[in-house]
């Protein structure tokens, strides 16, 4: 059965749609200036904690717990490049799992990078602004300028 709307309805659900959309237009202008033109150092990171492929677990550990990091940059000893990360949550489940022991050196529980060519990192500095961050985390490509 077919149902047919009067001429006020339809006036009303025009309506009502044009107030929808002129809700999304003031939404998007609202977040045009979320942010103000701050950048990543306008957060105020703390600075990053790198450890060495040849420290012992439980000296990363212990400097983790210290300054309440989660994660530890793992830099080459030889070079100082960046390797790779450790994750102190999966340490601790290693070490509860006796994967790795606390006389084991961090290379034994790290996650390495994968450096291979075809691979390519978005480098985010202190003077990424935080739209560029914002859509890293989401996952939404970057334009060449945003990635260098």
């Amino acid at each position: 059965m077919a149902t047919y709307s009067s001429v006020g309805e339809t006036l009303a659900r025009e309506n009502l749609t044009d107030q929808v959309t002129a809700s999304s237009t003031q939404n998007l202008n609202s977040w045009s200036g979320k942010y103000r033109g701050a950048v990543v150092e306008d957060l105020d990171p703390p600075p990053a904690l790198s450890v060495s492929p040849n420290d012992s677990i439980s000296s990363a550990q212990l400097a983790a717990y210290e300054r309440d990091y989660s994660h530890l940059t793992v830099i080459s000893s030889s070079t100082r490049a960046l390797i790779g990360y450790l994750s102190i949550p999966r340490l601790k489940t290693l070490l509860r799992e006796g994967k790795v022991s606390e006389s084991d050196p961090v290379k034994a529980a790290m996650q390495r990078f994968n450096r291979k060519r075809t691979n390519v990192y978005t480098v985010i500095t202190m003077d990424t602004p935080l739209e560029e961050l914002e859509r890293f985390f989401k996952g939404e490509p970057m334009t060449a300028r945003e990635g260098q």
